[in-house]
């Protein structure tokens, strides 16, 4: 698992100041249709179930950005380790 510098990097250079949404009619429709059925949803909820609702909603949403940290840092690395194996390849030729 990568270290704590991949994670400062993720909440300290990019999350939250720089939000990556798709940019695409799928992401859009899809948002849509969520937003819509949410909306059916809640209106037939008693206010606990709300509630417990909410809670539900932001357990989801700490747990998607839990794993687009770990996406960012898996990334991060494996972009790394190309880079120094193509940066040893190239001295290696050098030589």
């Amino acid at each position: 698992m990568p270290g704590a510098n991949m994670k400062k990097l993720y909440y300290d250079r990019i999350f939250p100041y720089q939000k990556h949404i798709p940019k695409t009619q799928e992401y859009e429709d899809t948002l849509d249709l969520m937003n819509v059925a949410e909306g059916e949803l809640r209106e037939q909820m008693t206010a606990k179930e709300e509630a417990m609702f909410i809670d539900y909603r932001s357990y989801v949403e700490r747990l998607s950005m839990l794993q687009n940290e770990e996406c960012f840092a898996q990334g991060m690395s494996l972009g790394i380790q190309l880079m120094a194996e193509a940066f040893v390849q190239d001295v290696g030729k050098a030589e």
